[in-house]
């Protein structure tokens, strides 16, 4: 209970690769802590999940909503404590593979009519096996999960016309020069509506946006691209009993995803032009590091050390594009 989905809005949400945020209790979704083995997987920029456990490695999971014990903390909103999978005796393994495709689908409403289906292709692979190195002292446990996605977004926009580009608004609403003025401090419209001043900065930006496809003046361009997303997650766990008092073991998780959206976000309800879409990536890696030792019935004692590096971000298709520079764009890159 308590637990809610909420309409996306931050660009924290936005840059959300490795799983759906959620709010806890009234809390934001960038109040939650997340933890794999009792290591922090949350980037503390943006407040993400950043490492995506496969649900083949996922041996339990906890969530605390309120009164928190000493050993959590930081967040105001949820606790999400996630335990790997450890190796047995006995070997055992897994593999799983989820198809999406074209030819099962129906056509998108704003597709052209006449035309074929986009191309549509959605991949999520995996395995993971787990066993004994030494019988009864050393075990292993690995994993990995893909997903490649490949999915053709349909969406139209409003661009001038090549009439407009040139200046030309005959027909359309009165446009006036707001560098003139008369007697009464009024604006002076154009002659035959017909914009003559044109800025050559504007004029080059105007030749970077496609031209209507579509006979009308607004919603006049249908624009088709492909949005691709890969991602992989990889985690390794060895457990070693050291002795009857003792044990300790190790795990290194990374996950690694990049995406092109070619409109921009929906989340931030973006409607980026064609050419004019976003990269974005996430790099994270995890460890974890555990000694248990247990001094008598009533004591016992867990050393963890755990470590995340994160690397990645937003950028433009167009990063290192010379425009400004070329066109004599002022105050800018």
């Amino acid at each position: 209970d308590g637990v809610v989905r909420p309409p996306g809005g931050s660009r924290g949400d936005a840059m959300q690769q490795a799983g759906t945020l959620v709010n806890v209790l009234g809390q934001r979704s960038g109040h939650n802590l997340y933890l794999v083995d009792g290591v922090t997987v949350t980037d503390e920029h943006f407040n993400n999940l950043v490492i995506a456990p496969s649900v083949d490695s996922i041996e339990e999971f906890n969530i605390q909503k309120t009164s928190y014990t000493a050993e959590f903390g930081g967040k105001s909103g949820a606790v999400i404590n996630v335990v790997t999978k450890s190796g047995a005796n006995a070997f055992h393994g897994s593999l799983l593979e989820f198809v999406r495709n074209d030819i099962f689908d129906a056509k998108n409403f704003f597709d052209a009519p006449g035309a074929a289906i986009p191309p549509f292709r959605q991949n999520q692979f995996g395995g993971s096996l787990g066993g004994r190195i030494v019988k009864n002292r050393t075990f292993f446990f690995v994993n990995y999960e893909g997903q490649r996605v490949r999915k053709s977004l349909t969406q139209t926009f409003s661009v001038p016309t090549a009439a407009m580009r040139s200046g030309d608004f005959s027909g359309l609403p009165t446009i006036y020069d707001p560098s003139t003025t008369n007697a009464a401090g009024q604006r002076l419209p154009f002659a035959n509506n017909q914009i003559t001043k044109l800025d050559p900065v504007a004029v080059a930006m105007l030749a970077q946006i496609p031209l209507p496809n579509l006979a009308r003046n607004a919603q006049n361009l249908r624009a088709t691209d492909t949005q691709s997303i890969g991602a992989n997650a990889y985690s390794a766990r060895i457990d070693h009993q050291v002795s009857a008092k003792d044990a300790a073991y190790v795990r290194a998780s990374l996950f690694d995803a990049r995406e092109f959206d070619p409109f921009g976000s929906g989340v931030l309800q973006e409607s980026l032009l064609p050419g004019f879409g976003r990269l974005l990536s996430t790099h994270a890696i995890n460890g974890a590091a555990t000694w248990t030792h247990v001094f008598n019935a009533d004591a016992l004692n867990e050393a963890r050390f755990g470590i995340l590096s994160v690397a990645g971000g937003q950028q433009s298709p167009n990063a290192g594009n010379s425009f400004a520079g070329q066109n004599g764009l002022q105050g800018t890159t």
